[in-house]
């Protein structure tokens, strides 16, 4: 949970759940809400580079920031399927699957 994220290595788990953009984060709900920015807007909120692939059972990306995306060139792979992706602004992914 930050306002950015960038992914530059490898992460693997059962759950994976990113949540960029300006946003408030109740843990005891796993809910994020957005608020207003007190700076301009990154083009994206969650970067991963060529080296930042993700494998789990299940994968979470939100962007809570309106016009912020995700630009992730590294494969995710969702084991069980579960692969849930949603931003506001551009969302550029290189190679995603889910069984």
């Amino acid at each position: 949970v930050a306002r950015n994220i960038h992914v530059n290595a490898p992460v693997y788990g059962k759950t994976i759940r990113l949540t960029g953009g300006a946003s408030q984060y109740n843990y005891a709900t796993g809910e994020a809400t957005a608020l207003t920015a007190t700076s301009g807007t990154p083009e994206y909120a969650i970067d991963g580079t060529a080296l930042g692939a993700m494998q789990a059972d299940r994968i979470k990306v939100v962007v809570t920031e309106k016009g912020a995306g995700v630009k992730m060139s590294g494969d995710m792979a969702a084991n069980a399927g579960e692969l849930t992706l949603s931003a506001d602004g551009k969302i550029s992914i290189g190679n995603a699957s889910g069984r």
